[in-house]
């Protein structure tokens, strides 16, 4: 019998698989993730060869690349949109039940389940398969949907007592009412520097980006547009906000 257990990566994919239409993605309104991925990759690669042809066979101008490097990017932060729609639908399935997750605190401690409720405040890595946020470290992860646990399995009861919520224990494990709970980012990503180089490479490429664009973007868009992590961005842009440039 195949076992119900499932990596995060398995996870990420069997949403994206599932996901049938990501009306948040304006460029990918009404056509399901998966769909939508391959054809913008796709694309990439045809916009690749033809210029790989061209320069073979002409001399291309420095308009002509820039163009190709601008209709790249173009369809790589289509990509990135689509991609964070899905991490987010994976984190609402999380805190709904749909899926759930057990892993360790620290290398000591046993494995535990991690409450629904923790998911919209906690960052999932899928390539290292661990969970951060407010509420704590969680390694080692391994995750499941709960329709595909055989009835009868001692782990429904523990996913049950986990999932229990008394006045008590959500005044202490509740993060502040305020958290942004669009915390959900893939780590292929996410690129991580030395905090003063990383934060002022982020603040030029915002400055020289559309600030109208920019103060309404959420920060799963700025992590794939600036390729830095949601505190990084959050901060660049809070703190060119706090002093516009002249």
């Amino acid at each position: 019998m195949a076992s119900f257990w499932k990596s995060p990566i398995e996870i990420y994919q069997a949403v994206m698989a599932d996901a049938a239409v990501l009306t948040d993605v304006d460029a990918a309104s009404g056509i399901p993730a998966s769909q939508a991925v391959y054809g913008y990759r796709e694309q990439m690669r045809a916009e690749e060869a033809i210029w790989k042809l061209a320069a073979q066979m002409t001399s291309v101008s420095a308009e002509d690349r820039a163009l190709y490097e601008e209709r790249a990017a173009a369809l790589q932060e289509r990509v990135g949109k689509v991609q964070a729609a899905v991490l987010r639908l994976m984190s609402s399935q999380a805190a709904e039940g749909r899926w759930f997750a057990v892993g360790h605190r620290n290398a000591e401690s046993g494995e535990e389940i991690i409450p629904g409720r923790y998911w919209p405040f906690l960052t999932l890595d899928m390539i290292k398969a661990t969970a951060k946020g407010e509420v704590g470290e969680f390694c080692a992860l391994r995750c499941a949907f709960l329709a595909d646990v055989p009835a009868g399995h001692p782990i429904l009861e523990r996913v049950r007592l986990a999932n229990l919520v008394t006045s008590t224990t959500a005044s202490i494990e509740a993060p502040a009412a305020h958290a942004d709970k669009s915390t959900w980012v893939e780590s292929s990503t996410r690129k991580r520097g030395p905090k003063p180089v990383q934060l002022e490479r982020v603040k030029a490429a915002m400055r020289a980006f559309d600030q109208t664009a920019l103060a309404v973007m959420t920060e799963e868009e700025m992590v794939a547009r600036f390729d830095a992590s949601r505190d990084t961005c959050r901060r660049a842009r809070r703190e060119l906000s706090e002093f516009p440039r002249k």
